[in-house]
């Protein structure tokens, strides 16, 4: 036949199709809560403390000079549940720890002894987001099969229709599943020349698996300066600059098939489906910042965080293996690597937060309170071309699914000669519209400080939980969405050595 005598080539080039959706909007659009040792133990409230929070919190800052590092760890699990089967992965504490946060303050000479008597910047690094994360799904399902998506795509097309859309420069894309499931043995049409095809499969009952392996992160780099009124008013700005790096590895496979008494030799008896993705880029924002000091105990200030303007490079690829009952394998990749450049603008957010001091003998208490206001569904996408595609349907799909919605912080510092104790709590609410799915998170956190002449030494302990359910494949035709409920949960370790000079 056909499929077994065919040469195949992999063609590289640039395509001028979008693969580009919600769910990139979504990823990209979602940080952690993960700031200094000592921010991120009062449940990440660092609106009146963090300049990464609040530019004019830097005001606060009385001496001259100040160098600050941050290295985390952390470990990761997490518990799928599919088709009452329980997979559980946990991802090891790395012995090699990353840099969470750097920062550097200095006090600028534009101060003078009149009503504007302190003026610092700073110059800081952050990591927003952390991707790395391995999550595996398994079950049997005895309803419906993946092969599926792939026939209703070949479906209305001859073998040599589907060669020849599949490797388009222009949406070759779209026919990517029909074109590997064809020349794979995955599906087959009634005979060489007909547009109606079926499963080489007997697929009353199989085991599904999916493995997705994530590395990568979003990183940010800010330049703030700030200047303080009277002690009264404190004032700020920034600039942010942000690097993203996204990797994705998808694996699906099918096997162990319900086979009847009598089969056909060359049926499947398992197949491989694989997804490949990679992203990376950089974007631009502006913070602006204000505080207020109305008595020695109380602290106000409000926090305006602009869109997160990106440009973004995407590169995809699918490749499929089967191996047939006759103990033939035959293995394909998608014919061309998809490339695209896309711009990307992530939601403005804004921070109202709430500061209370008090001072007992020779315990202080400190009490601080962020209320963070962020639309996810306000991300867009566009083309980095004004002749290219113009995402119309997926922007669409962004504002239908995604949700306004708010984010709570607080913490609690108790301070005593050199040593503070911290506690705290975090709740981020879902980005989904109309409970399309889940996806709130929580954040306990604890730590503590100790002060020792010009240095500092911060440690916090912060766990984090998130549930969300997870569609391993949609089948329109026959209205199947074979979905796993995921819960998440990351322990996250800080510790932040400070130095002032």
């Amino acid at each position: 036949m056909l499929k077994k005598t065919l040469t195949l080539i992999l063609f590289i080039t640039f395509l001028k199709g979008s693969s580009q959706n919600e769910v990139d909007a979504l990823r990209f659009s979602l940080f952690g809560n993960y700031n200094t040792a000592g921010i991120s133990a009062l449940g990440g409230a660092g609106g009146l403390l963090s300049p990464t929070q609040n530019p004019a919190s830097l005001a606060f800052f009385s001496g001259d000079k100040l160098l600050s590092i941050s290295l985390g760890n952390n470990t990761k699990s997490v518990d799928a549940v599919y088709s009452n089967n329980n997979t559980i992965t946990e991802t090891p504490f790395n012995i090699a720890p990353f840099i969470q946060n750097f920062g550097y303050v200095s006090r600028l000479p534009f101060a003078t002894e009149n009503d504007w008597n302190r003026c610092n910047m700073s110059v800081s690094f952050n990591r927003k987001h952390d991707f790395n994360n391995t999550t595996i799904v398994n079950g049997y399902n005895d309803s419906n099969s993946m092969v599926n998506i792939f026939v209703n795509n070949a479906q209305g097309f001859t073998p040599e229709e589907l060669t020849s859309l599949a490797e388009e420069q222009f949406g070759g894309i779209n026919y990517w599943p029909g074109y590997l499931g064809y020349y794979t043995w995955l599906i087959n049409p009634e005979n060489d020349n007909n547009t109606n095809y079926y499963s080489n499969t007997y697929a009353s009952g199989q085991d599904q698996r999916i493995e997705i392996n994530e590395t990568g992160y979003i990183n940010e780099v800010d330049i703030a300066f700030s200047g303080a009124y009277k002690d009264f008013l404190f004032l700020g700005g920034s600039i942010g600059f942000t690097e993203l790096k996204f990797t994705q590895y998808k694996s699906y496979t099918e096997d162990e098939f319900e086979q009847p008494n009598s089969v056909n030799s060359s049926a499947v008896d398992r197949f491989e489906y694989n997804e490949y993705l990679e992203t990376e880029g950089s974007g631009i924002n502006f913070k602006f910042g204000s505080l207020i000091k109305p008595t020695d105990f109380l602290r106000l200030g409000w926090a305006y965080h602009s869109k997160t303007y990106s440009q973004l490079d995407e590169l995809y690829e699918t490749s499929m293996e089967t191996y047939l009952l006759n103990g033939e394998h035959y293995e394909l990749l998608s014919p061309w690597i998809w490339t695209k450049s896309y711009e990307l603008n992530t939601p403005a957010k804004s921070i109202t937060s709430l500061g209370l001091i008090g001072n007992y003998d020779k315990l202080r208490v400190v009490f601080t309170f962020d209320y963070e206001a962020i639309d996810y569904g306000s991300s867009q996408l566009s083309a980095t071309s004004p002749y290219g595609y113009n995402f119309i349907q997926e922007n669409e799909d962004i504002s239908e699914s995604y949700a306004r919605t708010n984010n709570k912080k607080a913490g609690l510092s108790l301070s005593m000669k050199n040593i503070s104790l911290r506690g705290g709590y975090s709740i981020f609410g879902s980005p989904f519209q109309n409970n399309l799915n889940d996806g709130e998170r929580e954040y306990f956190s604890g730590g503590i400080g100790l002060k020792k002449g010009q240095y500092s030494f911060d440690l916090a302990l912060i766990h984090s939980t998130k549930q969300e359910d997870y569609t391993l494949y949609q089948d329109e035709t026959l209205n199947t969405h074979p979905t796993a409920n995921i819960n998440y949960q990351n322990t996250t370790v800080i510790l932040t050595c400070n130095y002032r000079f």
